[in-house]
């Protein structure tokens, strides 16, 4: 008898063991987070992993570990709770219908598990209020519906850290749906307490970047980016939303490296590959990004690229000719897309790159092409393609503004820049690089038009709104230094002339701008 309590002991000590090594191992892979549930040992442990996934956006992982919790123990009904929100990215595209029914199928399963407690009960309610009334109810009807629901959670269970942290997420959906703005801020005030609290908690950090990210107020992001990459470092995509403060912020070192972690964690996650490639043509390493671009290039047009690699091929192809003002090559700018507002980036590609290089009938073939684009989409009820006419709308006037300035339409390529600046400045045109998509930032466009007419104490001030809202892009510092210099404020000019120097440290050697920061610095102007 004793000794089978002793070996009884010993594995109970060996389990319990293995637990905290797994539990561990969970925490250095994906964060830490803790959720109760009234599910066997095995079922808690796969559960946690998905929770954990979860909040890294990490979807199909996140579905494999709470099925497993599922199979571990079939009357654990919140696994499938987990089930059905892995398919449901809240803050981008909407799930196709047979996800969808594959989420309300999980829910149904849930109901087929047995009793549960009431707190877990009110998590699978919540949860299937994303997903009631589909297609027939609206997607922002059931994204408010559920963030009432997980407001009540959160109310009733006030020591439930997870409700807040999912209620969070929800004002942050429902801000991409196009309700109040001031849900950003209040996801905010919701998440700091916890990011203090709960300083290895995956899901505090990813969402505390989106909610001043998409705000347009990044500053305040910086130590969640510096600390979400180091909670779940085999995260892909917890090592790159670092880079969406780091990029908004013109800390292009710091965005590069959070890629470049990224890409090593999967080689073919190429939203970072869009990111690295913006930031290389930002520091003046255009070699590096061609480079780039070629591989993706390769890569996309063979039969194991897929659809999100085109995508970035589309997207880095067109930064490449405008970041360079490569305008002759623009203007004959290759589609990659058919897809009517992919191929619109074209479309502002070429008729820029045609209106800069004297090929008017071109560039205003682009417009009559863009604007017949704006005028059949269809905005009602999606946020993100408001934002997309107002941008396509900026890109048109940056074309009729170059058009009209080579006719020497001065006043009027003015009066169109001034338009489009206006619209950039907009509610909600708040998308820093490069998840502005393509397009060169108005009021630089506007500073380095202003400037062609020597109006530069103008110019000097659209570039100074231009890098207020998109620190440390290199046309906007390089207009800078360049009005200022014209201006005769040879203080101001030094300045800025020294902070490109400092920008353009590793930059391709023999570029013309390199030449001219240090032909300036060194008293050759």
């Amino acid at each position: 008898m004793v000794r089978r309590t002793r070996i009884a002991a010993l594995l109970l000590t060996s389990l319990l063991t293995t637990q905290v090594v797994a539990q561990d191992d969970y925490r250095s892979r994906y964060g830490h987070a803790e959720m109760n549930i009234s599910c066997d040992t095995e079922a808690q442990s796969a559960f946690t992993r998905g929770l954990l996934q979860l909040h890294s956006f990490a979807w199909q992982q996140a579905r494999a570990s709470f099925e497993e919790a599922a199979d571990n123990d079939p009357d654990c009904a919140i696994a499938y709770w987990g089930v059905a929100m892995s398919y449901y990215d809240s803050l981008h595209e909407h799930p196709p219908a047979e996800e969808v029914e594959a989420a309300i199928g999980a829910l149904a399963m849930a109901k087929k598990a047995g009793t549960r407690p009431a707190r877990e009960t009110a998590y699978l309610n919540a949860a299937a209020e994303l997903f009631r009334g589909y297609p027939d109810v609206e997607r922002v009807e059931r994204d408010r519906n559920y963030s009432r629901a997980m407001q009540a959670i959160a109310d009733a269970y006030p020591d439930d850290d997870e409700a807040r942290i999912f209620y969070a997420l929800s004002l942050l959906a429902l801000a991409r749906r196009g309700e109040q703005q001031g849900l950003l801020m209040q996801a905010a005030v919701l998440l700091e307490p916890l990011f203090a609290e709960l300083p290895e908690h995956p899901g505090v950090a990813h969402y505390l970047i989106h909610a001043y990210d998409d705000a347009g107020d990044r500053e305040p992001g910086i130590s969640a980016a510096q600390r979400y990459a180091g909670i779940a470092p085999l995260m892909t995509h917890a090592q790159h939303m670092p880079s969406h403060i780091f990029a908004g912020l013109g800390m292009w070192a710091e965005s590069n490296a959070s890629n470049a972690n990224a890409l090593e964690a999967n080689p073919r996650y190429y939203h970072s590959l869009m990111y690295l490639v913006y930031g290389h043509l930002q520091l003046g390493q255009w070699q590096e990004a061609r480079r780039l671009v070629a591989e993706l290039e390769a890569f996309a047009d063979s039969p194991q690229g897929d659809r999100q690699e085109l995508r970035g091929l589309h997207l880095t192809s067109t930064w490449l000719l405008l970041e360079t003002h490569d305008w002759a090559a623009a203007a004959k700018a290759p589609a990659y897309s058919d897809r009517p507002l992919e191929f619109a980036d074209t479309l502002y590609v070429r008729g820029l790159g045609s209106a800069h290089i004297g090929e008017l009938d071109a560039a205003a073939e682009s417009v009559r092409s863009l604007t017949s684009l704006i005028d059949n989409l269809d905005t009602a009820n999606n946020t993100d393609l408001v934002v997309r006419a107002q941008l396509i709308r900026i890109q048109v006037r940056q074309i009729e503004a170059v058009i009209a300035l080579a006719n020497g339409q001065d006043d009027e390529a003015v009066a169109l820049m001034r338009s489009a600046a206006a619209i950039e400045d907009g509610r909600g045109i708040n998308r820093a690089p490069p998840d502005s998509g393509t397009g060169l930032p108005a009021h630089e466009v506007f500073g380095e038009l202003l400037l062609e007419l020597d109006r530069y104490a103008e110019a000097r001030q659209q570039f100074e709104l231009a890098l207020k809202r998109t620190p440390n892009r290199l046309h906007s510092l390089l207009g800078l230094a360049r009005s200022t210099a014209k201006d005769g404020d040879a203080a101001a000019a030094q300045e800025h002339y020294r902070r490109l120097l400092e920008l353009l440290a590793e930059a391709d050697s023999g570029m013309d701008i390199v030449a001219e920061v240090t032909g300036y610095l060194a008293g050759r102007r």
